[in-house]
């Protein structure tokens, strides 16, 4: 599963917004990116505390992984970081070995680079 990355930025001024910069998954060229982009929160007459607030509100989706990718979602990443550790583990061992067979053996060559042994 990919590791969990929690974002507590520190809000500064910046003219006259309060700016924090955070991290964002990005598809640039079917490769999955993280990007840093500053992102305006609150104009700066709103005091420090307040804007902290609205910052931890503004992250809240993306700290709890509840942010998708949307439609762009790499097949093997998918099935990295979604299909084979929740989907996999329920179903008969005899389904799972032969599933695991033809995402390995004819899935993943067709749609990308393969994945990590699991």
């Amino acid at each position: 599963m990919a590791r969990r990355r929690f974002q507590n930025p520190t809000p500064r001024l910046r003219g006259k917004w309060w700016v924090i910069d955070i991290r964002r998954d990005v598809f640039v060229a079917g490769e999955h990116k993280r990007v840093q982009a500053p992102v305006r929160i609150a104009p700066a007459e709103k005091s420090f505390r307040e804007v902290q607030k609205i910052a931890g509100e503004y992250l809240r989706p993306i700290n709890q992984g509840l942010e998708s990718i949307g439609s762009a979602t790499n097949f093997n990443r998918y099935v990295e970081t979604t299909y084979i550790p929740i989907v996999m583990p329920l179903l008969a061992k005899s389904t799972r070995d032969r599933y695991r067979g033809v995402i390995d053996n004819y899935l993943q060559p067709a749609f990308g680079k393969p994945a990590c042994a699991i």
